[in-house]
């Protein structure tokens, strides 16, 4: 792609504006290189053939800058939802996106509640955004408040992705098989939760949550561009 069209793509709407605006430093520049490898006709914005959008691009997670402090902790039925979750997602039938709100208790850093969203497809899930909005909007708490959602394993199925329609360019630059990426549609989220946390005048740390189908769990947020702030692994239980 060439910077003309880059530009284009990315000032194509509001919400592509929105996304690369708040990225910021490094993940701007992984971006951008994602962009150079790819090709306008991918894209539908600027191309009425393509398949996919602007936040459909994967970010290979191990490319974003590390924020420094305390990985993200879980309460002890938080971390047995977590590994339940975990043998969904590698299951037929049950290997879907699972949308979730959680947050601390006020003076605590462990996640300990957990509310659960309309459960999505294989590729995609939706957050209740009024039920969020209203809940920020009431809050009067200093708390953590997080997206989680799944990334579940295909289970041999070839999803219609940029990755699999682009795999030996995207791979060279680190991007994963389908489910063990970020995306700027994950991106987008946390950006979004964090600007109704600023519109408030709410004092939430925000950030972004995902259980990928390996058992990684990662967390993000975008307060100050997008960044790493949490990596660990979930052991898969063994069947008894």
């Amino acid at each position: 792609m060439t910077d003309e069209e880059i530009i284009k793509l990315i000032t194509a709407n509001n919400k592509n504006k929105y996304i690369f605006k708040h990225l910021e430093g490094e993940c701007s520049d992984v971006v951008i290189e994602m962009l150079e490898n790819l090709d306008s006709s991918n894209f539908k914005e600027l191309d009425k053939e393509g398949s996919f959008e602007f936040d459909d691009i994967p970010i290979p997670y191990e490319r974003l800058p590390k924020k420094s402090g305390a990985k993200a902790e879980f309460s002890s039925d938080m971390a047995k939802e977590m590994a339940e979750l975990l043998q969904k997602i590698n299951q037929e039938g049950t290997n879907i996106e699972y949308p979730f709100i959680m947050r601390t208790e006020e003076g605590s850093n462990a996640y300990s509640v957990l509310k659960p969203f309309k459960s999505g497809g294989s590729q995609t899930c939706e957050f209740d955004w009024a039920w969020i909005e209203d809940y920020i909007k009431n809050s009067n708490k200093k708390i953590k408040l997080s997206l989680l959602h799944t990334h579940p394993n295909p289970l041999g199925k070839q999803h219609k992705t940029l990755y699999n329609e682009n795999q030996e360019k995207l791979t060279r630059l680190g991007v994963q098989s389908d489910g063990l990426n970020i995306s700027l549609a994950d991106v987008y989220a946390v950006q979004y939760l964090q600007m109704l946390a600023e519109k408030y005048g709410k004092d939430i740390e925000t950030e972004s949550t995902i259980l990928m189908h390996d058992g990684t769990l990662i967390s993000f947020s975008s307060t100050d561009g997008v960044k790493l702030t949490s990596e660990q692994h979930i052991a898969m239980q063994q069947e008894q």
